[in-house]
């Protein structure tokens, strides 16, 4: 889901971060309990507060297992016919949802995005309540929790980051709205668009698709736009387009030059949906056995980073400490950062793009014999990969993608072909490395 989280300038957002409650279920009885029901949360007495976003080792040091999580909101009274849904940045490592006593949905994955449509269970201009039942990973214990057990999902190593980690939620839309975008960008100055339009309604309907392109340093000045009328049919819907910026301005470390592309959607007479996105034009390839960069050699100084932060644990403490970082490399000549086995949040990209370095794109796979092999590793795998390429395939800072580390293992190393074919096909843009380490000659 590559819109999960992104920029919504046209829905209308309502944040769910700030203050929450949490309630730890280290004996695992919650849901037997039933305390995903409001009535029984707020009768437990082991209530306690929780700010979202955070690991919630910030508040229970080393805690491994399950927790409930509830949040009470108000929504506006507009929204009573709009299509909305609930939108979850990361949460470690399976959530399960139900909001107004409702059951909603489950994922798995700790780092990557999702989302559930819920305007059938909210309730516009009163009180809601949500609550989540979340398993995180189990580093260190000798337990099971649903099944998994010890050192058995896809982590990162530098901290357990369990709980809801990143930002959650709701957008609201009209009746169609933008359920993905591939944008891809050549050194020519051609967009490409890839489209996907999600109508809600049960018959087909028009919209009319606007998509304008301005420099970021003129935000007032469009350098290119078209509009077109499409026919939807109930569901989703494909579009590609491509459009041309004229006197094209490349990024490149030397110079993160940056445009900022806005695709509207109006159903009748009104606005639907809106999606932005900055990019830059970027070429990186090799040639002749040599990295190139817009068509001129460049020499790789990248840094290893582990991204761990002295209270946000994966989550950056402060943008000025996230800026900092990324000067620091900068300063001391490096031009590519490797976030070490996860995806950096989205905002850390959002400074990478716009300060001007390469970054190298890795799930949160650490490999290396971990995560420990179950029936399931494989499912998991593919699943870690596929939700970060999604994720970040329209970030110009990312021009690699890097699948696996130091394999030990055959079932993984039979992996490596299929997986790096299957992130071909969702991003055919980037150099994609199967296997960093070299142990099983990918």
């Amino acid at each position: 889901l590559v819109g999960a989280m992104a920029p919504i300038a046209g829905a209308e957002v309502l944040s769910l971060d700030g203050p929450w409650e949490i309630v730890f279920d280290p004996a695992n009885e919650g849901r037997e309990a039933r305390w995903f029901e409001d009535e029984v949360f707020t009768g437990l007495d082991t209530r306690r507060d929780i700010t979202v976003p955070s690991a919630w080792e910030l508040i229970e040091e080393d805690y491994e297992g399950v927790a409930f999580y509830r949040k009470a909101f108000d929504v506006p009274a507009v929204w009573k016919d709009r299509v909305v849904r609930l939108q979850f940045g990361a949460v470690n490592y399976i959530c399960e949802v139900w909001l107004n006593g409702e059951a909603v949905g489950v994922h798995e994955g700790g780092f990557t995005p999702f989302e559930f449509r819920v305007d059938r269970v909210l309730k516009a201009g009163e009180a809601n309540v949500l609550l989540l039942r979340v398993v995180g990973p189990i580093f260190f214990g000798d337990k099971k929790v649903d099944g998994i057990g010890k050192l058995e999902t896809p982590q990162w190593r530098g901290g357990i980051t369990g709980g809801v980690w990143q930002s959650v939620r709701l957008a609201a839309t009209g009746p169609v709205y933008v359920e993905d975008v591939f944008l891809k960008s050549d050194l020519d100055g051609s967009v490409e668009l890839e489209v996907e339009l999600n109508h809600t309604g049960i018959e087909g309907t028009e919209a009319a698709v606007a998509f304008t392109i301005v420099a970021r340093d003129e935000p007032s000045r469009v350098v290119t736009s078209f509009e077109e009328t499409v026919d939807l049919r109930p569901g989703n819907n494909q579009q590609a387009w491509t459009t041309l910026i004229p006197d094209a301005r490349p990024w490149s470390p030397d110079d993160p030059f940056l445009y900022e592309g806005r695709l509207t959607v109006e159903v009748g007479d009104g606005s639907s949906d809106e999606w932005t996105h900055r990019f830059g034009l970027r070429e990186f390839t090799i040639e002749d056995k040599g990295f190139v960069l817009n068509g001129a050699p460049i020499y790789l100084k990248a840094a290893f980073f582990e991204g761990l932060y002295p209270n946000g644990i994966a989550y950056p403490d402060s943008e000025e400490m996230a800026r900092k970082e990324i000067r620091l490399a900068k300063e001391a000549g490096f031009n590519m950062i490797r976030p070490w086995r996860r995806p950096p949040v989205p905002w850390w990209l959002d400074l990478a793009d716009e300060m001007g370095v390469l970054v190298v794109g890795s799930p949160a796979l650490e490999c290396m014999a971990l995560p420990l092999s179950t029936p399931y590793l494989p499912g998991r795998v593919e699943n870690e990969i596929r939700q970060s390429v999604l994720r970040d395939r329209n970030r110009t800072s990312v021009v690699q993608w890097e699948l696996f580390n130091e394999l030990h293992r055959p079932i993984l190393m039979q992996m490596m072909r299929p997986m790096a074919l299957m992130t071909r096909d969702l991003d055919p843009t980037r150099l994609i490395l199967d296997e960093s380490g070299g142990w099983a000659y990918g």
